[in-house]
C-alpha cells in the first residue's frame, strides 16, 4: 500500500489531467461555435446590406424616370405654349382685335 499522501496525489492528478482534457474539449466546442455564430451573423449583416442597396438602387432609379417623364410632359407643355402664342400672333397681329383694343385704349 501506498502512503496516503502519495495516493492522493496520484488521485488529484488524475482528476486534474481528466479536466484538463475535458476542459480542452469545452474550450474547442465553445471557440467552434462562438466562429460559426460570428460567421452567420456576418453573412446575415452581407445579405441585408446588399437587400437595403439593391432597394434603394431601385427607388433611386424609380425617381430619376419620374422626374424624366415630368420633364418630358412639361417640355411638351411649353412646346404647345409657345405653338399657341405663334398662333395667335400669327391669326391677330398688331392689326387684329388685340391691335384694335389697343389703339382704343390710347385714343382714350
Amino acid at each position: 500500500m501506498l502512503d496516503d499522501g502519495i495516493e492522493e496525489k496520484m488521485q488529484v492528478g488524475g482528476v486534474h489531467i481528466a479536466i484538463d482534457k475535458h476542459a480542452g474539449q469545452i474550450r474547442y466546442d465553445f471557440d467552434y461555435r462562438l466562429s460559426e455564430s460570428a460567421r452567420r451573423v456576418k453573412a446575415e449583416v452581407k445579405k441585408r446590406m446588399l437587400s437595403s442597396i439593391e432597394s434603394m438602387e431601385s427607388a433611386y432609379m424609380a425617381g430619376l424616370k419620374l422626374r424624366n417623364e415630368a420633364n418630358q410632359s412639361r417640355d411638351a407643355r411649353l412646346s404647345r405654349l409657345r405653338e399657341m402664342e405663334e398662333k395667335t400672333h400669327t391669326h391677330i397681329g398688331e392689326s387684329g382685335v388685340v391691335g384694335r383694343c389697343l389703339s382704343l385704349r390710347e385714343a382714350r
